[in-house]
């Protein structure tokens, strides 16, 4: 286990089913404390099908912020990336629907998260970060398309 974490750590590769902190999550120092719940911040990215529309993947958005706040979690923030292509092609699709999550959820609700994910057949695949602060502002992807136009 703690092999594939070290490659997720040094290349963060996508890899299904993997949390990218390189700890195991029982172990791992969580970055605060609310209760007697340990709460840690998570940066969630997932790529859907892209076969399903905008608006289905907007559902979708909105179905996993309601479980995470079933779980105890919270969601700061979610941003719709909308359907990009694929450096390189997943189930014989080039192009996929990204959405982001900044999340602020106990491990057992991630992990639970992660599993839902696995069964489903509209997430291609997904990649889930612990980080020390979430961003208030767009994420990076977001703030591209606010560049002034190419030049050519």
């Amino acid at each position: 286990a703690f092999a594939r974490f070290a490659v997720l750590k040094s290349g963060m590769s996508w890899k299904r089913g993997a949390i990218a902190d390189g700890f195991s999550h029982s172990l791992a120092p969580h970055s605060r404390t609310l209760g007697k719940d340990n709460m840690a911040l998570y940066e969630h990215v997932l790529i859907a099908r892209p076969d399903i529309s905008p608006a289905q993947v907007e559902t979708l958005m909105e179905e996993l912020s309601e479980f995470l706040g079933k779980q105890g979690g919270t969601v700061a923030k979610t941003e719709y990336w909308g359907l990009r292509n694929l450096s390189y092609p997943i189930n014989k699709q080039r192009k996929g629907h990204y959405a982001l999550f900044n999340v602020d959820a106990p491990a057992a609700a991630i992990h639970e998260l992660e599993r839902q994910h696995r069964l489903s057949d509209d997430i291609m695949r997904y990649m889930t970060v612990k980080v020390d602060d979430l961003e208030e502002g767009p994420s990076a992807m977001m703030s591209r398309k606010d560049r002034g136009p190419r030049r050519d």
